[in-house]
């Protein structure tokens, strides 16, 4: 999956539309960034929080539906 349709398909997920905890109306809502690490992780910045993802594959799979094995404990 190709970058531009990553963040695409971030933009669009459910996540977006999650209420934060603290539900400050300044705060802009829905995807605000994708960071990648050094290691080959990477990072999803919502409104309400962060994603973490130990690689951009793992990421796709989320997208895809799946539940990411770094999640699994």
């Amino acid at each position: 999956m190709e970058l531009p349709e990553i963040l695409l398909r971030l933009a669009a997920h459910p996540d977006s539309a999650r209420p934060s905890l603290d539900a400050d109306p300044a705060r802009v809502a829905g995807f605000l960034g994708l960071h990648f690490t050094p290691c080959g992780a990477c990072r999803v910045e919502y409104h309400w929080g962060l994603r973490t993802f130990a690689s951009q594959a793992e990421l796709e799979g989320w997208l895809s539906g799946r539940i990411p094995a770094s999640w699994q404990t």
